[in-house]
């Protein structure tokens, strides 16, 4: 079955997006620590949208959805933000790299990246998807 959570793209949002998850995944016969990883990826990839797609514009919104079918968990984030990084490129950067850059931010999709199984980006009717797939068996 099909969940779905519908939030305004302000941070302070991202709270209920943690409990959304924790509690569609709740029923579950996963590990806490498994749990938390994907909360922690679904949360990186919302506060993502939030702050740098749509910038806290609070009169959008972005929607999560959770589905799992067959032991795998789909995750899609909808939104109508503005992206100008390619996430492949920036989840291949090193991460010694990124610290002898002096870089700020992108660590957040090495997160993503490093707990999900499946993750792409792309757009479709004007919206922006990210998707999101974890094998839980």
């Amino acid at each position: 079955m099909k969940q779905e959570l519908k939030i305004s793209c302000r941070k302070e949002c991202l709270s209920d997006i943690r409990a959304f998850v924790n509690e569609s995944l709740a029923h579950l016969d996963i590990s806490d620590s498994l749990l938390y990883k994907i909360v922690l990826a679904v949360d990186e990839a919302c506060s993502n949208a939030i702050i740098h797609g749509n910038n806290c514009d609070e009169s959008k919104e972005i929607n999560v959805e959770l589905e799992v079918i067959e032991q795998i968990l789909k995750v899609k984030i909808f939104d109508i933000g503005e992206y100008t990084q390619n996430y492949k490129e920036v989840g291949a950067i090193s991460l010694e790299d990124h610290i002898n850059n002096k870089d700020k931010g992108g660590l957040g999709l090495k997160l993503i990246l490093s707990i999900m199984d499946e993750v792409e980006f792309y757009t479709k009717n004007h919206l922006n998807i990210c998707q999101l797939a974890k094998e839980l068996a």
